[in-house]
């Protein structure tokens, strides 16, 4: 637990982008969801640590959509009895659809994560792609581009994205991150299934290139309709985070509501 510990000061600075919508899960269009990760750190996996997504995306018009999420950090780390719960800083964002293929999106998390709350240490850590949902006191500037490319049978998708992350703790300066992710999706009729790169390159920072950037490969599948339950694993590219953290497994469940 003390390498874990040690890596925590790097983890700050191997933040992904704060979006409301998981690319790695694969669900749009307008849906209420519920994301679960499950991490393992080196050999450990104590069933009390994990972090939660409650998530909304609304469309107010045909172009724009309303976006937002409610992050929560549980620390199995405490003790070997009890596990702590701790509220993250909760997103809220616009998506503006340019076309049928590309999307823009603009956002901010608030700062309402507590720095005595010991249970976003496992937040910190295991969601490296929404990393500053669990820093104390952190606001967040946010701003991507998304565009998925769907071959005419409609069964191959790819999406790549690309944002930018202007986080500000208490009075800093700010630090700025860009964070990018690529996934092929195969959609036949009752099922997608997917594979891709997520990564985060700590732009400001004062080490170079490699140092600075950190990739993980996700595999994900989930079941189609109006309710999509979903299965994906994260597994860490990089030595300097691997390690200390093996990999995490997420649960994610979304409901429909209708398109506009």
């Amino acid at each position: 637990m003390r390498r874990v510990i040690g890596l925590c000061g790097f983890l700050l600075f191997s933040i992904q982008i704060g979006q409301a919508q998981n690319p790695v899960t694969g669900v749009k269009g307008n849906h209420v969801a519920a994301e679960f990760q499950f991490p393992r750190f080196d050999g450990d996996n104590e069933i009390g640590n994990y972090t939660l997504f409650l998530s909304g995306s609304f469309r107010l018009s045909p172009k724009l959509t309303l976006r937002a999420d409610i992050p929560i950090s549980s620390s199995g780390f405490v003790n070997f009895d009890n596990t702590e719960q701790a509220l993250g800083n909760p997103y809220i964002g616009i998506g503006i659809k340019s076309n049928d293929r590309t999307s823009l999106n603009f956002g901010i998390r608030l700062p309402l994560a507590q720095d005595d709350e010991f249970a976003l240490f496992t937040g910190l850590l295991t969601d490296q792609r929404r990393t500053e949902a669990f820093i104390p006191d952190a606001f967040t500037l946010n701003a991507g581009i998304r565009h998925i490319y769907k071959a005419p049978t409609n069964l191959l998708q790819i999406d790549a994205g690309a944002s930018g992350d202007l986080i500000f703790i208490q009075e800093d300066d700010g630090e700025f991150f860009v964070d990018y992710h690529a996934m092929v999706w195969l959609v036949p009729p009752k099922v997608k299934v997917g594979a891709g790169i997520t990564g985060t390159t700590f732009v400001t920072g004062d080490g170079d290139f490699s140092e600075n950037t950190t990739n993980f490969l996700n595999i994900s599948a989930k079941l189609r309709g109006v309710f999509q339950p979903g299965l994906f694993i994260r597994v860490p590219i990089d030595d300097q985070v691997s390690e200390i953290f093996d990999y995490s497994i997420g649960i994610n469940f979304s409901l429909a509501l209708g398109l506009l």
